[in-house]
């Protein structure tokens, strides 16, 4: 913020009351940026961001020099807020797979019920989809609790059982009563096999989907 703040100065032929304005409207947005969750909460963070630019610039502007300038700036510092919420919309989803960042939207994202792997998980493993969801529950209240990323906490949460997808039946939560459990009709190194193999299966599937780091560690831990 510091270092842009400057470079506004230089741009504008040395004129340091911009860089004022710049910093105050980029402190702003250091303040509001990291309490976003959703892409509405950009929405409204653009307006305040921009509305506090616009406040500054003018004030400024106001003091230096005429006030049809000072209008100029004000709307100038305005639409500049909003048009930095817009920039950064459309530029989040390359920021986030080429620099691997995991902002709370993409964790939204993923934790929504039409992703392909979560569909997936509740068509063909419904007990294990309703358990999953039960852990992300809590989970993400564990989380809220000692002050941790709760987001991630219940999006991993959601995928930590992905792997039991390939043999579904295999697993108590999707077995039904009258068909008794399959691992009495197979060799218990086999089905010791079966039951670990859906973590390096789980782990697999993410990479696959291209899941986030975080949550393909979450998966295998």
């Amino acid at each position: 913020v510091i270092s842009s703040s400057i470079f506004v100065g230089f741009l504008t032929g040395y004129n340091f009351s911009y860089t004022v304005a710049a910093l105050l409207g980029g402190l702003i947005s250091v303040y509001v940026v990291p309490r976003l969750s959703e892409i509405a909460e950009l929405t409204k963070a653009s307006f305040l961001v921009g509305s506090g630019l616009a406040f500054f610039t003018f004030t400024i502007s106001l003091l230096t020099t005429t006030l049809s300038i000072a209008l100029i700036n004000l709307a100038v510092g305005f639409t500049n807020g909003v048009y930095s919420a817009v920039l950064a919309l459309g530029s989040l989803p390359f920021l986030e797979r080429h620099f691997g960042i995991v902002t709370p939207m993409r964790l939204l994202e993923l934790t929504t019920p039409s992703h392909p792997l979560l569909k997936r998980l509740k068509e063909t493993a419904p007990g294990t989809h309703n358990h999953s969801i039960a852990v992300g529950n809590l989970s993400e209240a564990a989380a809220e609790a000692v002050g941790e990323n709760s987001l991630l906490a219940r999006a991993g949460a959601y995928y930590h059982d992905i792997g039991k997808t390939k043999r579904p039946g295999f697993f108590v939560e999707n077995q039904k009563a009258a068909e008794g459990s399959k691992h009495k009709t197979i060799n218990p190194h086999l089905s010791c096999l079966v039951i670990t193999s859906h973590v390096k299966e789980g782990v697999d599937m993410a990479q696959e989907y291209g899941l986030p780091k975080e949550i393909t560690d979450l998966i295998g831990q």
